[in-house]
């Protein structure tokens, strides 16, 4: 057996790692019928060995920690030594990955800076007079950069720059840059703009946050820059940034991290005259008060590339010398024009995601770019560096069509650069009914549109993290993306907005909420301040959402093996859900409430059920602390906190039942068990209230069924009613319970709430909310139907990493035929499935070195298989397989 993509994988680029790797690899398919009964990882830096596991005998293959201390700039290669259960070895071809700065001590750079809050170049010359064999440069840009040497940018990337809290933590970005260097004299300039680290904006354009109490992190934008430089002949030159560095202003004259982009270009005439122009003003090495307070750690998720160039389709005129072009698709998007004029000249460029029914732009926000031409004859080329925006449509102001205008500028052409995060395409799904496609590629980009360096709520409005996608659209973005290194930046996130001891808030709510150590509020970073209570609940403290620490990354191990997030998140998360526990054990005070009941209620419930609205809170954050405490209890086994992991389940089991006291009704009229809605006067049977506790294990076994029937009875009509809290356990418990087929009727209702309904209206993306008129048309939070396609429709699961698989699909009503791939972290798994004249045929691809247990669909009556590998016996349409490929026939 011969290890193959073998890689870091807590390290997205195999570049930047400071400490301890983990390891990772896949087998192919040539390697079916054997298993891995041991390892060894052999991890050199050029001729010396420094880490040798030795053999290990175990089967895993992923999340293995190399622990030895690493050295800055190096290139490091793994070799994989693989023992099958024959006994044979064999090796992996060699891998590779460099290291990032290895301790604070190790940075030999100066943050340097023009002293400025807007966007400037600085820079240096070097000399290089030998042989160079390697080169390896480390950058921090804030808020965001672009690196270039010899007039090559580093690294393929857009929008360099982490967005964290830059109090806590600062990310820093490592490049080879071996290639860019040349012979003799060669340059580097580091680009600066604002990002989120100094908000700027300029003529009232949209800058959501500067009204939710954004604070900037620093004074003057800054950077910090060290190279490494290896020659042949074994020597090495350091380059790095200090007050000998020279300045210049960028000729991007506003730098909004919200989309809008003012750029002169009469002031640039390229890198050849930045090098070598006189007068260049010296920068400043920053004083300590005025330095970022974070950490300096490296950037391990995967940065934001250009994903797909799209092309105008249509051009319509809009009024008089307005122009809007067509790119046929929504997206988070940097727009680029195409126009030619005289210097000095300024247009208006405004990305767009509606168009009313007149044909007319409607702007969701404040957002545009001002490009002021060179002129000089030539057609120039120009997109945002620094920012990017939401749209469909790109509407450019002040220009004409005609070459031979003298007066205004004519616009040539538009492109969208469609920017997302690098994370790998990991699903792929087909099948006779073209809608499931349709609806499936509808959120897939509204997913895409939403991974940034953060997981944002829009990349038009907000462009913030609020949490809860991060379990309830968890398993869909994972059957989609492998985004398992950028989850673990999201938990970073969360640990870095958790409220310290003595950090306090009180909101102005008719119930004022305290806000106090141990809360995770409901966005990371904390670019905004929630605090004011809009009569709908607290929008700073919603369980549902601070739960993530645990819920996100209890579906992260699922997908990718991934423990070490436990561990992570293990602190923050006992203070998070003892901060919540006691909240609920202060309902009565907090609420003047009279009663015997106990309830977590100060958040928002089934958001999103209408634009803007919530309901149930009661019901449904109760049910989350609940399931916190058990998911706390196994992080505390997991951790050897045994005695925190009794206490855990102690609370839990208190908390259950005081829910089922206070809710849990029976009507004798109907002779019905349900869980009734506390927040309403009269009997209320909402789908969510029903589909939450099951799912969490809530209901009292002897109520189970009856419970279960009440939920059908709710959606019995083919039409769910939930917001994005309850969404994702309606379709799991239906699922559950065998009605996919009322799942099926839910989503292609032609009148909403329903996906299939966005689709006839002309979406590109997920909308917001349940409506055609949503806010947001690139919103990826009800999205949670990805999930269903993969794991009930093709029927992929696995609770344990994709080392055992469960594979169960399910032809839906009329469908005639599926076909879906997942890369898993263990390798592809593929269901083929297709429906027959009175027979079924369905072939399955197994990773090597994983074991599955296959569900044959039973279609018909007595359907009977037999397996192309005649050592494969199916009983009762059951079998358990290893890795490998094998086809399947029913006959009767």
């Amino acid at each position: 057996m011969k290890a193959e993509q073998v890689k870091l994988q807590n390290c997205a680029v195999q570049a930047g790692i400071e400490r301890m790797p983990v390891i990772k690899w896949e087998y192919s398919q040539k390697d079916a019928g054997y298993e891995q009964k041991a390892y060894r990882m052999i991890i050199s830096e050029g001729t010396k060995k420094v880490y040798d596991s030795g053999t290990v005998y175990s089967s895993r293959q992923n999340g293995l920690e190399a622990d030895f201390p690493l050295h800055t700039h190096k290139k490091y290669q793994i070799i994989i030594e693989i023992t099958d259960n024959t006994g044979y070895k064999e090796k992996s071809d060699p891998a590779y990955f460099i290291s990032g700065i290895c301790g604070q001590s190790e940075w030999r750079g100066k943050w340097i800076s023009n002293m400025t809050k807007k966007p400037f170049f600085t820079g240096t010359r070097f000399d290089v007079g030998k042989e160079v064999s390697a080169a390896y440069l480390s950058v921090c840009g804030l808020g965001q950069y672009e690196a270039v040497i010899n007039e090559k940018k580093a690294g393929s990337s857009v929008l360099n720059g982490s967005w964290t809290d830059f109090h806590k933590q600062v990310h820093y970005q490592t490049y080879d840059v071996t290639e860019h260097l040349c012979s003799g004299e060669n340059n580097i300039s580091i680009e600066v703009g604002n990002g989120w680290y100094i908000a700027d904006t300029s003529e009232d354009r949209h800058f959501y946050t500067l009204n939710h109490r954004y604070q900037p992190y620093g004074k003057y934008l800054t950077c910090m820059v060290q190279m490494t430089i290896y020659f042949a002949d074994g020597s090495q030159k350091n380059v790095f940034s200090d007050g000998n560095w020279w300045t210049a202003p960028s000729p991007a004259l506003l730098a909004n991290v919200y989309g809008s982009e003012d750029y002169d270009a009469g002031k640039w005439s390229g890198y050849s005259e930045l090098y070598h122009r006189t007068g260049k003003e010296k920068a400043v090495e920053m004083k300590e008060e005025d330095l970022p307070g974070g950490h300096l750690t490296p950037m391990l998720y995967p940065p934001v590339i250009v994903k797909k160039i799209y092309e105008t389709r249509k051009i319509t005129e809009q009024g008089k010398n307005c122009y809007v072009f067509d790119l046929g698709q929504n997206m988070s998007g940097q727009f680029e024009i195409h126009v030619k004029g005289k210097k000095g000249q300024k247009i208006k460029i405004t990305p767009v995601e509606k168009i009313n029914a007149e044909g007319r732009c409607e702007k969701t926000t404040e957002t545009w770019c001002n490009y002021i031409l060179s002129g000089g004859g030539e057609t120039e080329i120009w997109r945002p560096k620094f920012s990017y925006a939401a749209g469909r449509w790109i509407m450019v102001e002040g220009v004409t069509r005609k070459h031979d205008n003298d007066v205004l500028p004519c616009i040539i052409d538009v492109k969208g650069y469609f920017v997302t995060s690098a994370a790998e395409d990991t699903g792929f799904f087909s099948c006779s009914d073209k809608r499931y496609e349709q609806i499936h590629d509808l959120v897939k980009r509204a997913v895409e549109s939403n991974l940034n360096h953060i997981h944002t709520d829009c990349p038009s409005i907000e462009k913030l993290g609020w949490l809860e996608p991060n379990h309830l659209m968890g398993p869909s973005i994972m059957y989609l993306k492998n985004v398992d290194t950028l989850w673990e930046k999201i938990s970073a996130d969360m640990r870095a907005a958790q409220y310290e001891d003595g950090e306090r808030d009180r909101d102005t709510g008719c119930f004022p909420h305290e806000y106090s150590a141990g809360l995770i509020p409901s966005i990371a970073p904390r670019y905004a301040k929630f605090i004011t209570d809009c009569g709908e609940g607290s929008f700073w403290d919603i369980i549902p959402w601070g739960s993530s620490i645990l819920l996100a990354a209890d579906i992260q191990n699922q997908f990718y093996g991934n423990s070490r997030v436990i561990r992570e998140n293990y602190a923050a998360a006992k203070k998070y859900v003892d901060y919540q526990y006691q909240k609920y054990q202060d309902y009565p005070s907090i609420y003047h409430h009279s009663g015997s009941e106990h309830f977590i209620r100060h958040g928002l419930g089934d958001w999103g059920i209408q634009q803007n609205k919530g309901e149930c809170r009661e019901n449904l954050e109760t049910a989350f602390l609940f399931k916190d405490l058990c998911l706390l209890s196994e992080f505390s086994f997991i951790n050897g906190d045994r005695e925190a992991g009794v206490e855990y389940q102690m609370k839990a089991s208190e908390v259950r039942d005081a829910y089922n006291k206070a809710l849990l009704k029976y009507d004798e009229a109907s002779d019905q068990w349900f869980y009734d809605a506390f927040d309403c006067k009269d009997k209320k049977i909402t789908q969510a209230n029903q589909a939450i506790p099951l799912y969490f294990g809530m209901v009292p076994e002897e109520k189970r069924t009856p419970v279960e029937k009440s939920l059908l009875q709710v959606t019995g009509k083919g039409r769910f009613c939930s917001g994005e809290i309850g969404l994702r356990f309606i379709f799991r418990t239906l699922a559950g319970l065998g009605r996919n087929d009322l799942i099926q009727d839910m989503i292609m209702q032609e009148e909403h709430p329903s996906y299939y309904r966005f689709i006839q209206q002309g979406e590109t993306t997920l909308p917001e909310f349940w409506r055609d008129d949503a806010r947001s048309r690139n919103h990826d939070m009800m999205g949670q139907i990805v999930e269903w396609f993969y794991s009930e429709v093709a029927g992929i699961t696995s609770k344990d990493g994709f080392g055992s698989i469960r594979i169960a699909p399910q032809l839906v009503k009329d469908l005639k035929w599926l076909n879906c791939e997942y890369h898993a972290i263990t390798g592809k798994i593929q269901v083929r499935c297709e429906k027959r004249a009175e027979t079924c045929y369905m072939a399955v691809t197994v990773p090597v070195n994983t074991h599955a247990v296959i569900h044959l669909p039973q279609i018909y009556d007595n359907m009977v298989y037999t397996c192309s590998q005649p050592d494969v016996h199916v009983q009762n349409g059951v079998c358990h397989v290893p890795g490998g490929v094998y086809e399947f026939w029913s006959h009767h």
